[in-house]
């Protein structure tokens, strides 16, 4: 089976950034990229008193709801302000060895950057 990588949008992602980062991902690792059905923030995830969302309850809602082949990597995307609870913020989170990841790539700051080095 050959290998894949599912971009899922977390929230309101522009396509143009799903495009871009569709594009980069098949250059750099020479394999399939998808991009699957969106989902909406997981409420859960939400934390008021730090008006953040929880990395690690995204990537939990993740895995309930999508069951990846053996050889496909779920990259979820998204651009609200997350953390974890060690941290203030992070720019992303992954399962070591595990099939999903999420990352914040649409910031004002990102954004510049990303479609710059394009």
């Amino acid at each position: 089976m050959e290998k894949q990588i599912s971009l899922i949008s977390v929230g309101d992602i522009e396509e143009l950034v799903l495009e871009a980062l569709q594009s980069r991902l098949e250059k750099t690792y020479q394999c399939k990229v998808i991009t699957g059905e969106g989902m909406k923030l997981p409420k859960e995830a939400y934390n008021p008193q730090r008006n953040q969302y929880s990395s690690s309850q995204i990537l939990k809602k993740l895995r309930q709801l999508i069951k990846p082949t053996r050889e496909e990597k779920v990259l979820a995307i998204s651009n609200v302000d997350m953390y974890v609870p060690s941290l203030n913020f992070v720019f992303g989170e992954a399962e070591l060895g595990g099939h999903f990841a999420i990352i914040i790539a649409c910031s004002p700051v990102s954004k510049f950057l990303w479609f710059a080095r394009k």
